[in-house]
């Protein structure tokens, strides 16, 4: 059974800011990412289990920690490879 990998409070984003990131590497497929987000790598990790690639964007909901985001899948935007949209999110 899936277990929640977020137990505590998440620190969420003002919505005015982008939220939007691109995974850079699969580290654990369906637990752990490396995110390009804000001109950094970031660890990521979901709520969900959701099976992310290399160039998928996503959403930043959070910080789970110092060092990790907490992601979502973007609907519209599954393996994006539209390299001029990517650079103007990241």
């Amino acid at each position: 059974m899936y277990a929640p990998l977020v137990d505590r409070t998440i620190w969420q984003k003002p919505d005015s800011e982008s939220r939007e990131g691109v995974i850079t590497q699969v580290i654990t497929p369906t637990r752990k990412w490396r995110v390009k987000y804000a001109a950094t790598e970031w660890f990521a990790i979901v709520l969900q289990p959701t099976n992310f690639t290399e160039g998928d964007l996503v959403n930043i909901l959070g910080m789970h920690s110092a060092t990790t985001l907490v992601i979502e899948v973007i609907p519209t935007y599954r393996n994006a490879d539209n390299l001029n949209h990517l650079n103007r999110v990241v």
